[in-house]
């Protein structure tokens, strides 16, 4: 899932089968979790402090 339209320079794997990808500056763009359907209930996403994007983005 991408956060923000910038380039990934990098990629980490936080934990097992969650990676965060990351901008030239460290800040995560984007974010990938390997077979999620079948370790998260997907039917409800809840996001907290993402960047705004407006309607035209």
């Amino acid at each position: 899932m991408a956060l923000k339209d910038a380039p990934g320079a990098a990629s980490r794997e936080i934990v097992a089968g969650l990676v965060v990808d990351l901008d030239a500056n460290g800040d995560v763009v984007g974010f990938a979790i390997d077979q999620a359907s079948g370790k998260l209930d997907l039917t409800r996403i809840e996001t907290f402090a993402l960047p705004a994007v407006s309607a035209a983005e």
